[in-house]
């Protein structure tokens, strides 16, 4: 019984409780969570339930594509489609309402990660940010913040780049913010297994 008491006081001076596991749980490798896209699915495993509610203002984690991030679209057009990395909800809407997002795609050879932002139901055009390269560790962020003239932004960082995407927030909405996480599409599925590993900083 004492051991148990220990134990669990050590997890709350850590700030650590199980409810940061709730999902999936990290591979205790490497200590990055592993997220899989199965084939003829938009969502990860065992995400659906592990809302992450949080008023923070800030997301920041690490992530690592490997070679399950190539593929190929049914329709050709539909290779232009920005699939999800990571993000959160805003404005007290539904993610459709106002969201910030990473999102990425396999496009020309490569992994290429952008903005990808909703207001006030609207999808604004996203920005490049980068090239991730398979099986490397790239950071991310995704910052609410001010520009130099006072306005509400995203600040998005892909290890040292960095792009605003301007933040709109109108409209009476009651829902907290929540935790996006890893979905493939756009209009199709994906066409096999994807993985991706992330760590939260």
């Amino acid at each position: 019984m004492k051991i148990r008491l220990f134990f669990f006081a050590a997890l709350l001076s850590t700030g650590l409780t199980g409810c940061d596991w709730f999902g999936n749980s990290p591979d205790f490798d490497d200590d990055f969570i592993p997220y899989t896209i199965r084939a003829g699915n938009h969502e990860a495993e065992n995400t659906t339930a592990a809302i992450k509610i949080s008023n923070a203002k800030k997301l920041d984690f690490q992530a690592i594509f490997d070679e399950s991030a190539r593929y190929e679209t049914i329709d050709p057009g539909n290779k232009y489609d920005i699939n999800k990395l990571m993000g959160f909800s805003d404005c007290n809407q539904h993610h459709h309402g106002a969201s910030a997002r990473l999102g990425w795609n396999w496009m020309e050879g490569e992994v290429r990660i952008y903005t990808y932002v909703y207001a006030n139901g609207v999808r604004i055009p996203e920005k490049l940010m980068g090239v991730a390269q398979i099986g490397k560790i790239h950071r991310y962020k995704i910052e609410i913040t001010e520009d130099s003239q006072g306005n509400s932004v995203y600040k998005f960082t892909m290890d040292d780049h960095v792009e605003l995407v301007p933040r709109e927030c109108t409209g009476g909405g009651i829902l907290p913010s929540y935790r996006l996480f890893p979905y493939f599409g756009g209009d199709e599925t994906a066409p096999h297994d994807i993985k991706i590993k992330v760590r939260f900083l």
